[in-house]
């Protein structure tokens, strides 16, 4: 079990009016104010074997901290009710005004991820899930597209002492996570790959297929799109193992890619 505070703040001090204003006195370079505090969850059994676990996280961020905190009384007439605190007060621990997005906290500000995790039989299978909001923002670390989910599993088996292996593959991604918009684009990819190394000889053989649809529906049919991809490869080769000082490997093979509406 974990806990994560990261807080970062532009100095609003370090600027020079004449490199964020204009010539007209609008803002060009905004300094930001952004708070994230996140926690995680990690339960193992059976020797690493089974891993089960949850991360989540939630941020404030203020787009433009230029003009400072707001007071309380240009709260309540902005937004037409009364808080209990004064946002000047906070001012060190987070800027909060009308720039803030969102100004009150909400799903939106969240992002998380679950996930499970199985070793077994020679076989390594993953599942996740994970979703980021549409109003989460987080200046110290890089984050993934906003306003989106994607739901993964993966599966790896070996057979025959590991000679031959299978990979499985397949996401699920979309957006509009918390139905802000009006259309939703979903993605869905999967991909098949197995490969076979002799044990004995020094050849292998892998073959691979991949696909990939994305969908959206539109508020009209002449703003609707849809596309999908597929794509197919597989080789063959030999490693020549009597050169010690000079690795090399011969290979052969063909692939297909093909695009369109599916």
């Amino acid at each position: 079990f974990g806990l994560t505070f990261a807080k970062s703040k532009d100095d609003v001090k370090s600027l020079n009016e004449e490199f964020y204003l204009d010539i007209n006195d609008e803002v060009v370079s905004k300094p930001e104010d952004n708070i994230v505090l996140a926690t995680d969850f990690r339960m193992a059994y059976n020797d690493q074997r089974v891993v089960v676990g949850a991360e989540i996280a939630g941020s404030m961020h203020n787009s433009n901290i230029v003009d400072g905190a707001m007071s309380s009384e240009e709260m309540e007439e902005e937004y037409g009710q009364s808080i209990p605190i004064n946002p000047e007060d906070y001012e060190a621990i987070f800027v909060i005004n009308s720039n803030m997005e969102p100004f009150i906290p909400s799903f939106s500000s969240l992002a998380y991820k679950g996930y499970f995790r199985a070793f077994f039989a020679g076989n390594l299978l993953n599942i996740s899930y994970s979703g980021i909001g549409s109003a989460f923002h987080s200046l110290s670390t890089n984050v993934s597209s906003s306003d989106s989910g994607i739901l993964s599993v993966t599966d790896n088996l070996n057979f025959l002492n590991n000679q031959v292996s299978l990979g499985l593959n397949f996401n699920y991604v979309f957006d509009n996570l918390y139905q802000t918009k009006e259309t939703t684009t979903t993605s869905i990819n999967y991909n098949v790959m197995t490969a076979y190394r002799s044990r004995t000889q020094p050849i292998f053989v892998s073959l691979n297929f991949g696909s990939n649809s994305t969908e959206n529906p539109g508020i009209e049919d002449s703003l609707s799109f849809s596309s999908a991809t597929t794509n197919f490869n597989i080789s063959t080769g030999y490693t020549v193992e009597t050169i010690p000082a000079a690795p090399t490997k011969f290979s052969v093979g063909f692939g297909s890619f093909s695009s369109g509406d599916p």
